[in-house]
């Protein structure tokens, strides 16, 4: 680590970053003192804000962190303050509202999903939120929640004692609830409310969340991966079951806490790491993006996501994290095989590693999402972050069906992606890393001065003993190779958009909830009966691929009399040489890169 250098900014950074629905200008450099916040909400007069955390930065540097921002209406001149409109649908605070997210991403909330639940971990007692979700239904005119429609527990499962108030917590509730049921009016949502935001608080919520029944987990906060434990990285993998977490709002490896602790204590101290629990090759990993609507809520553009500027010109001159949608490649789980074999992971640089997004929604919290929080805000608030990003993502998993008994419903979006390119939006334009928009020849310049230095050493791991440089500001941006090394451009994909897939966005956004329904080969096992010992019986798998063109490929078959039959055809035969029960598990793979795994049990007589 080191202190910070002076920076001195050059040039006034000016972005327009919308039509109708949103429009920005740069930060500026006055220290005029704030107004208090208007809370009008009429009209699209033209507004000043600036961006805060809506949780407070854990002290313990190994609890999780919410990723939660709130828009703060100014005065024109506040430093850092941008500009924007409340867009053409907008809630009370000018934020985008249910009606927008339902133009822009193509789908129906009011389709019956009852049936279906989405669990919303987090940590601390929000005690207004059944309060706060019956406050924003009654404004767009949705039913009053129920018992069955909303059920609140602690991380045991039990109604209580519940944890400790946390006002901070209450935004984020809110946030969560009232996102989740703005996509779907109709799904149960089940929040598990851990003691406290720690791995095994955080392991238990979210089994208790699968336990009770939850066919949709989402996760809103997460940590650097290497501070995270093997009981917690094994409790966010549940076959079955969507798991959904936000990638995170500190850019590519976190570097946008350099800006954050370098306010604070003048070091530079970004997180060189991608966040968990994105990170894990068993969750669905959300990206952040901004999103620009006409007045018909049709969707403009959208870009990747970051509030800091071209070569963190803005976040720099605030001396302050202005957010950027997380992500990069894992350091300690390989990728799996739907996203391996993605057109464009292979350029991507993670070599074979998970790259930590696997599809993207709305997160800049410039327009965010107008939310009722009375505990801890006091009325409404607009909210953005990639806290905003994984529940409406869960909410358009809960719509196009839920899981469906795919093993790991990531696999649908890369599916889908690849067979109905109408189901998703392809951002290309737009960066996670520090040089944002900026070209790599600019940036260089910048990183120079940034690191205060005639070489950018812009990507030196801190956490790599063996490094042996002075000047280092941390993982900033995937332009650069490790430890200043030329870089090859087709490594730009891991932190910049472009076509196909990407780190910033995955797969892309959704223009329909098609693109998160089931891809996975769905399969059934039917065999002779009865079944005797020492006599041969046939076992036949059925199989339906969902997707056209694919094809089944391999089909493993264990008795569980520890043998195993592989072969590539539907029917085979096999001998029990003892009487007894038996689980039979067949795994069927397909040409997608697919897998489903069914089990059977067979009583043998």
């Amino acid at each position: 680590m080191r202190t910070t250098p002076a920076r001195v900014v050059v040039a006034a950074v000016a972005a327009l970053l919308g039509a109708t629905a949103l429009s920005a200008i740069a930060p500026t450099a006055s220290g005029a003192a704030p107004s208090a916040a208007s809370s009008a909400s009429s009209g699209t007069a033209t507004r000043y804000a600036v961006v805060r955390p809506l949780c407070a930065t854990p002290s313990d540097p190994s609890a999780m962190r919410c990723f939660a921002l709130e828009r703060v209406d100014v005065a024109r001149g506040t430093a850092g303050a941008h500009a924007y409109r409340p867009t053409a649908s907008h809630g009370p605070k000018g934020g985008y509202a249910p009606k927008a997210l339902a133009g822009a991403y193509g789908f129906d909330p009011k389709v019956n999903r009852r049936s279906l639940t989405v669990g919303i971990v987090l940590w601390h007692d929000a005690p207004t939120v059944l309060h706060d979700l019956n406050r924003f239904d009654h404004h767009y005119g949705l039913p009053s929640e129920t018992s069955r429609s909303f059920r609140k527990v602690n991380e045991r499962g039990k109604a209580s004692p519940l944890p400790k108030r946390d006002k901070d917590a209450a935004g984020e509730v809110a946030l969560d609830t009232q996102a989740v049921r703005a996509v779907c009016n109709t799904c149960r949502i089940l929040l598990v409310e851990a003691d406290g935001p720690y791995d095994s608080d955080l392991a238990n919520a979210e089994n208790t969340a699968v336990r009770l029944g939850a066919d949709i987990v989402t996760n809103s906060f997460g940590a650097p991966e290497h501070k995270v434990s093997t009981r917690t990285r094994k409790a966010f993998d549940h076959p079955g079951v969507a798991v959904i977490a936000s990638t995170g709002d500190s850019g590519w490896y976190g570097w946008d806490w350099t800006n954050y602790t370098s306010a604070r204590n003048g070091l530079v101290d970004g997180d060189d790491a991608a966040s968990f629990p994105s990170s894990s090759p068993t969750v669905v990993a959300v990206g952040g993006t901004t999103l620009r609507l006409d007045s018909r809520n049709h969707r403009t553009s959208e870009t990747v996501w970051n509030g800091n500027g071209a070569h963190d010109a803005t976040g720099h001159l605030r001396r302050s994290a202005m957010g950027a949608s997380g992500g990069g490649c894992s350091k300690y789980y390989t990728a799996p095989s739907w996203q391996a074999h993605a057109a464009g992971y292979a350029s991507a640089g993670c070599k074979g590693r998970r790259l930590a997004t696997d599809v993207a929604l709305l997160a800049d919290p410039m327009t965010g999402f107008d939310v009722y929080d009375s505990y801890g805000s006091k009325g409404w608030v607009t909210v953005g972050g990639t806290s905003l990003s994984a529940p409406l993502a869960a909410g358009m998993y809960a719509l196009a069906g839920g899981p469906r008994g795919s093993r790991y419903p990531a696999t649908a979006l890369y599916g889908n992606a690849a067979a109905h390119a109408s189901t998703r939006y392809d951002v290309k334009v737009g960066g996670n890393g520090f040089c944002g928009t900026d070209t790599t020849a600019a940036c260089s310049s910048a990183v120079a001065d940034y690191t205060s230095t005639s070489h950018a050493y812009a990507n030196v791991d801190r956490r790599n003993p063996n490094n042996i440089y002075d000047n280092e500001a941390g993982l900033l941006d995937c332009s650069f190779a490790r430890d200043g090394e030329a870089v090859p451009a087709a490594r730009d994909r891991e932190c910049n958009a472009t076509t196909g897939f990407d780190g910033p966005t995955g797969v892309g956004t959704p223009r329909a909830t098609k693109l998160f329904k089931r891809t996975d080969p769905a399969v059934a096992i039917k065999h002779s009966s009865p079944v005797r010992a020492k006599k041969s019986r046939s076992y036949r798998a059925i199989v339906r691929e969902p997707l056209p063109r694919t094809k089944v490929t391999k089909l493993t078959w264990k008795w569980g009399d520890r043998r195993t039959t592989t072969s590539t055809k539907g029917s085979v035969h096999h001998t029990y040489k003892k009487k007894g029960t038996y689980t039979v598990t067949l795994t069927v793979r397909d040409s997608r890169h697919q897998a489903s795994v069914v089990t059977q049990r067979v009583v043998v007589r």
